[in-house]
């Protein structure tokens, strides 16, 4: 069975997520401060971490930083409910998975939850292109294409930031 483990000060928000990632079969632990969730990820490696940005102890990309040091392989997640530029920005340097805005919906995490378990484990940069709605004569949107680590980093930060608009509207 495959452990996530989720750091984040909000109880109440772990409870409701450790409770969905149990149904779809998944072993969960959970955190409430950066210094516990740092324990429980070097005593035992989890394959996925949900991690707050803004904890009581320490800042969440001081958190990613040091796991990623402790367990290099595991992905990380970001969920946060103040999104900002900066810790975007942040957070895709620190190699993330992805960066949700909290609230989301339990249906945003079948992609995440579909990448980190059920992907390859890629060795090199994979191939990406993104999307984007935008006026043309044939009705197509707009596509990046590019493998480079500042055209990735673009591709998150649209990403993030286009989820965090829809969210608010």
């Amino acid at each position: 069975m495959q452990t996530v483990l989720i750091i984040d000060d909000n109880q109440e928000f772990a409870k409701v997520l450790s409770r969905e990632l149990r149904r779809r079969g998944y072993a969960v632990q959970s955190a409430h401060s950066g210094q516990a969730g740092l324990a429980l990820a070097a005593e035992s490696p989890p394959r996925l971490i949900f991690l707050d940005l803004r904890l009581p102890d320490m800042a969440g990309i001081d958190v990613l930083n040091r796991v990623k040091a402790i367990v290099p392989e595991v992905d990380v997640v970001i969920v946060t409910a103040y999104p900002e530029l900066s810790s975007a920005m942040a957070a895709i340097k620190g190699r993330v998975t992805d960066y949700l805005c909290k609230p989301f919906a339990f249906d945003e995490l079948d992609g995440v939850l579909r990448t980190v378990f059920d992907g390859p484990r890629p060795t090199h940069a994979p191939m990406l292109s993104v999307s984007m709605p935008g006026p043309r004569e044939n009705g197509g949107g707009i596509e990046m294409v590019g493998v480079s680590a500042a055209i990735q980093e673009l591709r998150a930060l649209i990403a993030a930031h286009v989820r965090c608009v829809l969210e608010d509207l």
